[in-house]
């Protein structure tokens, strides 16, 4: 049985579907895998980088209150001035 070319193009049409569903489906698949992965890990992976940016802050604070205590002692010692020898390095900070 020969058919004409509307249904030959109507099949390779169907076809074209069919395959870009599966492509859709597989990707989806993979998209859920993927969130359901981040879930599990995001769990317990967002404590340390809580823990990080606290550590950070803690030592801006630290590094503040040392410039401060610096800046008292050089003040109660009577230096003033804005030059070199007054500021305070930050090797010495650390």
């Amino acid at each position: 049985m020969s058919s004409t070319y509307f249904e030959q193009q109507r099949d390779l049409l169907f076809k074209q579907i069919t395959k870009s569903l599966d492509e859709s489906l597989y990707h989806l698949e993979c998209v859920n895998r993927v969130l359901s992965a981040c879930t599990v890990i995001g769990k317990g992976s967002l404590v340390p980088p809580g823990d990080l940016w606290r550590l950070f802050y803690d030592g801006l604070a630290q590094m503040e209150k040392r410039k401060q205590q610096a800046e008292l002692k050089a003040a109660e010692d009577g230096i003033i001035g804005d030059n070199d020898e007054n500021q305070v390095d930050d090797e010495e900070l650390s």
